[in-house]
Parts: C-alpha cells; structure tokens; sequence
C-alpha cells in the first residue's frame, strides 16, 4: 500500500495539514486529544516518517528563527471597504499567511491603507521608497478600487486573484480544480443530483471558473441529473431558492458563505428541508467557524504564503515593475467532511 501522507491523514482526520504535522512530532501546543487522535489515525493509515524529510524538517526549524532581518515588504491596500480587511474572512487569512511566510524568509510585511489614506501616486512611491521597501503585496477582491501608483521601481504581487489592470504576477486558489474536487466528493459519497449556487458577482470576479468547472463537469453524468446553476445578483432571495429546488430536487447543493452572519443558502433551506436528510450540503469556501458543515477548504493562507515567494524571488533576480509575461500560482484546495454532507 503507497505510503500515505500528511494531507492524506488531515483529511481523514479533519484538520489542517499543519496540525498533523505538529500532532506526529509531539508538540504540547496541540491539545492531547488531538494529538492521540492523529497519531492512532497515522498508526492505522500505516504512515511512516521519511527521515531524509524529518531531518531536513528539523533542520529549518531550529534555524528559522535566526534568519537575519532583510527588509520590509508593503501590503498596499486599494480596497473601498471601510472596514479593515481583517473583518473579512479570505483576506484575512491570505495576509496572515503571507505574514508568516515574509517572516520566515526575513521580512517584515507592512501595511498601507491607500485608498483611505489619499496618498497620490507620487506620494506613495515616495514613502515606500523613503522606507527603502522594495517589495509589494496587493491584495485582491471584489472590493478592490482601481491600482494606482509607480511600479517600476517595486517587485510586485497579487493575493487572491488574477489582476488584469496593472497585470503582475499572482497567487490564487485553483477555482476550477476546486469546483471539480468538491463536485467528485459529493458523487462518491453518493449524491446524484448535485446543485450549485451562486453570486453572479463571485463567478464573475475569478472568470468563470467556478461555472465553467461545474458546467464541464455536468457533460459527463446523466443529462437526467444535470441542474441548472442558481444565480443571484446582490442577496439571494430564499422564494427563488426554493422555487428553484421544488422544480430541480438536488440532493446535494454546493455554495457559498454558508456561516456568513447573515442569511445562507444553509439558513433558508433549513426552514422546508432537512439538512441533510433530504438536503447535503457543502460549503465551497470552508472555514473552521462551523466545524459540522462540509466543504473546500481554499487553503487562503497559502496563497498569501505563494504571494510572498514570488515577490521575494523577483527581488533576489533584481526584478521589478510590471512583467512582460505575467506568471500565476494556483493553490489547490482540500476536501474537509462533514456532517452537513454524510455519505448517502
């Protein structure tokens, strides 16, 4: 039997790889329960160590911490949300990541609120450079106001998505790959007639990758047990959600912001299904907040992590400004069961 691995045993467990790794070594930051439960779970998947990778592991712990100090890297904020992009789940978890990983490498991430501090374009380059940074992280999202300032004397990157206008380099979720997991997990736990649901607006903000998955996919099942995606604009209205399900009859439903504070696809079905006796259901942007729902865990805190690397690589090549030809990373994203989706 192939080895199994760290992801492989997080799965099944459902935690984050981190913790498993941190669970098989032991360390008494991770509660005991769930460092038995891990290991027994290691033990019985028949996981075994590779020591050249434990060695090497060890190695790059016991020296991270003396890694010399070398510069500031700018988070430049151009969203128009009042609020701090740390009240919003994605971003705030892509920036973590990318804090800890400009750490680990020797840099200090900053941040600068551009679009409320009102700082012209000169202006900014001027502080940036006055502060000798070198570096730039832009964070994306559907909030995101025009990106305005001087490039060329800055390494630059995305976090969160594909930015067309300036185009540079990128770190992303990979959409499709993530539409496709989540569509394959829900036919194998035995769902037939699997649903999707969706803002117009998230479709539309990482170019139809989401719908293009889904809709490929769909090709090659049943046409019996093909349904047809529910968009909404703004809000979704909880009459068109259930018009649309007494008229398709999913089993099985993917979609977003399921433990949003406000009204969910999860809180309006409730009221005339059973979820999930009558009704899976799956949450394509998972978060630990509700640990009973199913769903794609986005890994955001990698895609900072990949932003970071791909400006520090520019800086040691002495790259900088806009590129020629714009290169992307796609992060991949893990399945994380459920009770919200038990097997059928």
């Amino acid at each position: 039997m192939k080895n199994p691995t760290i992801r492989s045993i997080a799965k099944v467990a459902s935690v984050s790889d981190c913790t498993v790794s941190r669970a098989l070594r032991g360390d008494r930051k991770i509660s005991l329960d769930t460092r038995t439960r891990v290991q027994a779970l290691a033990l019985k998947m028949g996981y075994r160590l590779n020591p050249a990778v434990s060695s090497w592991m060890a190695h790059v712990r016991s020296t991270k911490e003396n890694v010399s100090f070398q510069g500031c890297l700018a988070l430049l904020d151009f969203h128009t949300t009042s609020e701090p992009l740390s009240n919003y789940d994605t971003p705030r978890r892509q920036i973590e990541g990318a804090r800890r990983r400009a750490e680990e490498l020797g840099y200090q991430l900053e941040h600068f609120p551009v679009f409320h501090g009102r700082w012209s374009p000169e202006r900014l380059t001027q502080i940036l450079e006055s502060r000798s940074i070198k570096g730039a992280l832009i964070p994306v999202s559907a909030m995101l106001a025009k990106v305005n300032f001087t490039f060329e004397p800055f390494a630059l990157g995305a976090i969160g998505h594909r930015l067309t206008s300036p185009p540079m380099h990128f770190s992303s979720n990979d959409q499709y790959a993530t539409m496709l997991v989540a569509c394959e997990e829900m036919a194998n736990l035995g769902y037939k007639r699997i649903g999707l649901i969706m803002g117009a607006g998230t479709d539309k903000n990482v170019e139809s990758r989401f719908s293009s998955s889904y809709l490929g996919w769909q090709q090659h099942r049943p046409a019996s047990s093909r349904l047809p995606i529910l968009y909404y604009e703004h809000e979704l209205v909880e009459k068109k959600l259930i018009t649309w399900c007494r008229a398709h009859r999913p089993d099985g439903i993917l979609c977003f912001n399921v433990n949003a504070p406000t009204q969910t696809p999860r809180t309006m079905l409730e009221r005339h299904y059973r979820i999930p006796e009558e009704i899976g259901l799956a949450d394509l942007d998972w978060t630990d907040r509700s640990p009973d729902m199913a769903g794609m865990d986005q890994n955001h805190e990698m895609v900072g992590a990949a932003a970071v690397d791909l400006v520090v690589g520019q800086l040691h090549l002495n790259e900088s400004g806009l590129p020629k030809t714009v290169r992307g990373v796609f992060i991949e994203s893990i399945w994380r069961p459920g009770a919200t989706a038990p097997p059928r």
